[in-house]
Parts: structure tokens; C-alpha cells; sequence
């Protein structure tokens, strides 16, 4: 059975690593660190062992100008597309920019290949809610004109390295109860209704039960089988929190990788 490749959740490899990437996959494997056990591993890259590979980025401008070696592949679009400003992320592409990217691979591959993803959710005295779903209206009605019809959503998460960056930064992120994201989810989800966008909820059991949401799988087995055919696993990531609904991959990304996109409410680098 061939191996997915997720690339990655721990930085923004097409952003920042893609020379890095490219030498991979012409090496046809990457070598890693096991950070529980600092044993080397070797994941193999040669594209009859791969079925296809989960890409996550804030950018995807370097893969539209020069695909290279990635074109032996099957891809899946992980965009994460937020319109905060720069006070929380202060080095990621406009929405214009974005967008247009979205539009690039739309055209290029699939709007089916592309999972937008507004996450995480997370309100400041600036960042309203109001203005976070007016935010998401005019982020949906661009992704429905580019084909684009799922969208995944999650709360922010105040890890001790966010809750030190919000206060380094004087962020002042006001947690909401259950009963307002609850509210906010639906509220979004008519939004996204009307634009014919399903909202998948990444980790959140409280917003599960939501008629007007679904579990997001943000690798999902069965939606890569369904796109490029043949059979892979569909067995739950162990790697990954209880709650999270995503199928085996192999990532290939390394926390030492830094991420400059440099957002205040990153779970994985410190700033």
C-alpha cells in the first residue's frame, strides 16, 4: 500500500523550505530526527511509494512559479487563508495575494484538490467577531468563484508558547465561551451555506454535533482515494491529538525548519 506524505504540520515547507523540498523528492527520500527518541529515520519519496501528498502553506507563490519535481506527484492543498492583520500575522500574503494563488491552483489542478482552511479563529478588541465573519463572507464568496467548496475551522489554542507571544506582542485574545463559538460556527456556517461551502471543524467534539458542520479529516483517506484512486490506509494518525479525525501520512517536515510568517498564535515555533 503506497504511503501519504504530509508536508507539512510542523512549518511552512512550500513558503520557506522548497529548495529544501525539491532535493527530497530528487533524492527521492528525506532524512529526519525522531525528536522523541533523537534516532534518525529515512521516509522514501520515490513516487511509485507515494499516493499522493498533503501540502500545508500560508503560500504557495514558489510551487505556481516553478512545480519541479512535485509534478510526479498527486497533491492536496492545505491554504490556510485567515485576513488577520499584520499585528497577528505579520509576514503572510494579503488576501488579494492569497486569493489569486487559490485562483493559480484552481486552474492549474483541481478546486476539488484545495482545502481552505480559516483557522485558527480568535478574537482581540480589533478582531471582532463581527468583523471575522465579515471577514470569512468575502473570503467564501472568493473561494466559491474559484471552485473551492470545503473550508475547515478551529478555535485558537492557548498553548503556554501562544499565551507568551500574546502577551510579548500585547495581544489581547479574548476566549470565548462554548455557547458563542457554538453560536459563531453557525453563524459562519449559513455564510458558507450560501456560497455552497461545507465547514469541516479540525478538533473541536464541542462543534461536532453541529447539524451545519462535519468532522474535518484534514488528511483524509478516503477523499485522496477518491481523487487519485488506489487503495491507502485509513486508519487513525496515532501522531496526533485524540480528537483529530486525520488518516496515517508520513510528515516531513522538522521543527528546526523556521516558519517566518512569524503568527502570534503559532503552535509550533516560538517568536
Amino acid at each position: 500500500m503506497k504511503n501519504v506524505i504530509s508536508c507539512s504540520r510542523r512549518t511552512d515547507i512550500p513558503a520557506f523550505h522548497y529548495e529544501w523540498l525539491q532535493k527530497c523528492l530528487l533524492d527521492k527520500k528525506v532524512e529526519l530526527i525522531n525528536t522523541y527518541n533523537n534516532k534518525a529515520y529515512s521516509i522514501d519519496l520515490s513516487p511509485e511509494k507515494v499516493h499522493s501528498m498533503v501540502l500545508w502553506s500560508k503560500n504557495y507563490k514558489k510551487l505556481l512559479n516553478d512545480i519541479g519535481a512535485l509534478a510526479a506527484y498527486n497533491l492536496y492543498f492545505n491554504f490556510t487563508i485567515n485576513g488577520y492583520g499584520k499585528e497577528i500575522e505579520p509576514a503572510v500574503p494579503t488576501i488579494e495575494e492569497a486569493c489569486g494563488q487559490v485562483k493559480g491552483l484552481s486552474e492549474r489542478f483541481s478546486p476539488s484538490q484545495i482545502m481552505w482552511r480559516f483557522d485558527p479563529i480568535m478574537f482581540t478588541p480589533t478582531e471582532t467577531k463581527e468583523k471575522r465573519l465579515e471577514t470569512y463572507k468575502i473570503l467564501a464568496e472568493k473561494m466559491a468563484g474559484y471552485g473551492v467548496r470545503d473550508c475547515t475551522i478551529s478555535f485558537v489554542l492557548l498553548y503556554e508558547k501562544t499565551k507568551d507571544c500574546f502577551e510579548k506582542n500585547n495581544i489581547n485574545c479574548l476566549i470565548p465561551s462554548d455557547e458563542e463559538k457554538v453560536e459563531f460556527t453557525k453563524s459562519l456556517a449559513e455564510i458558507a451555506k450560501s456560497n455552497g461551502i461545507s465547514v469541516y471543524t479540525c478538533c473541536e467534539p464541542l462543534l461536532e454535533i453541529l447539524d451545519c458542520v462535519s468532522k474535518a479529516h484534514c488528511v483524509d483517506g478516503n477523499r485522496l482515494e477518491g481523487l487519485f484512486g488506489d487503495k491507502i490506509s485509513h486508519s487513525k494518525d496515532g501522531g496526533q491529538r485524540l480528537a483529530c479525525g486525520c488518516t496515517k501520512s508520513n510528515d516531513i517536515g522538522d521543527y528546526k525548519q523556521r516558519c517566518y510568517h512569524m503568527c502570534a498564535y503559532c503552535y509550533a515555533q516560538r517568536f
